[in-house]
C-alpha cells in the first residue's frame, strides 16, 4: 500500500526528517592542554557551556574535587587558537567539527588573565601559542 502525500506537506515532512538526522548526529572533540588530550562525545547542537561541563566533569580527580570550574576554562580554536569560544553558541554554529582540536586554557588564579595555550604534539616538545591570555 502506498500512502499520498501531498507535496507541501511531503517536503516539510522530508525537512523535519533531514533536520533531525543532521541534529542527532554526533561526534568527537579533542580538547588539549598541555600535555593532557580529551577526546570529549558531543553534539552539533551542544553549546559551548555544556562542553565546559564534560570537561569539569573530566577534571574531577582526588587532586581536584570536582573538577575544574567552568568559570575558570576558556576554549579556544582557529589558527594559533586565537579565536575563543562563546558560552551561548552551540558547537555547530562555531562549525566546530567531528575530530577538531580545541585548546583549553585555565585562568590565572586570583586574576581576570588566562594562561597561554600550552599544547604538545607527539613527537614534538611543549609549544606555547601566544606570550599570554588577556582576559575578555
Amino acid at each position: 500500500e502506498s500512502l499520498l502525500v501531498e507535496p507541501s506537506l511531503k517536503n516539510a515532512w522530508a525537512g523535519s526528517l533531514c533536520a533531525k538526522r543532521r541534529a542527532s548526529m554526533s561526534m568527537y572533540v579533542r580538547v588539549k592542554r598541555a600535555r593532557t588530550t580529551m577526546f570529549l562525545h558531543v553534539d552539533p547542537t551542544e553549546t559551548v557551556l555544556e562542553l565546559k561541563q564534560k570537561i569539569q566533569a573530566a577534571t574531577d580527580s582526588d587532586d581536584n574535587p570536582g573538577g575544574m570550574s567552568i568559570d575558570r576554562q576558556r576554549l579556544l580554536m582557529g589558527p594559533s587558537f586565537a579565536s575563543v569560544l562563546e558560552d551561548a553558541k552551540q558547537l555547530q554554529e562555531l562549525k566546530v567539527e567531528n575530530d577538531m582540536v580545541l585548546a583549553l586554557v585555565y585562568q590565572i588564579a586570583e586574576s581576570d588573565e588566562y594562561e597561554a595555550v600550552n599544547i604538545e604534539y607527539p613527537g614534538e616538545d611543549l609549544k606555547q601559542v601566544g606570550a599570554g591570555m588577556e582576559s575578555l
